[in-house]
């Protein structure tokens, strides 16, 4: 009873701090060891199988959701027949939590540019539509900035230069404050 105690502050404690990821996987493992702890008393194991019995369960089910939930990456056939609109991929660097998507003609070529922000690393991103008209790789991007945090991104010429500026709102997680940060923009240039 004491290790579900424990586990249940460090899940309220993951909460009010805002570790989202960190709560999910203290949960799931709560639920493994739940799961194991009511097995182990249906089965009737052995006292001093029980603690291994249970551990096995929490990894099982970790192991389990983690692929198949929240985490779970690249889970639809980009380029499946069945696919009513296609699903192109412009731009995965293997970083969680992409937050914010916002367009606007960053190098004036006439098609829209993408700025979006990785929150569990904080990069703020500028992914280029390709001027080669190839849409069938991942779009030249380059990293503008970092901020802690960043919870999303948007263009916007906020000092009235005609550059394309970008406006960034983050939060309090990660130890950092909250608030909004710009990242001014430089003059076009073709990419």
């Amino acid at each position: 009873m004491t290790i579900i105690l424990i586990f249940l502050s460090f899940l309220i404690l993951t909460l009010i701090g805002k570790q989202y990821i960190l709560t999910y996987c203290i949960l799931i493992i709560l639920i493994g060891f739940l799961i194991g702890f009511f097995g182990s008393i249906y089965l009737k194991i052995s006292n001093k199988k029980k603690h291994l019995f249970r551990f096995l369960i929490s990894i099982i089910v970790l192991s389990i959701s983690i692929p198949t939930g929240f985490l779970a990456r690249e889970t639809l056939d980009y380029y499946s027949p069945s696919q009513v609109w296609k699903l192109h991929e412009i731009d995965n660097l293997g970083i969680l939590l992409p937050n914010g998507l916002d367009p606007a003609d960053v190098n004036t070529d006439g098609y829209l540019d993408y700025v979006t922000n990785y929150e569990w690393d904080g990069k703020i991103k500028i992914a280029f539509y390709p001027s080669s008209g190839q849409l069938t790789d991942p779009w030249p991007s380059i990293t503008v900035g970092e901020v802690a945090n960043a919870e999303n991104a948007a263009f916007g010429d906020f000092d009235g230069d005609g550059n394309v500026d970008i406006v960034v709102a983050h939060g309090e997680e990660f130890n950092a404050q909250p608030g909004v940060f710009i990242i001014w923009g430089q003059e076009s240039e073709k990419q």
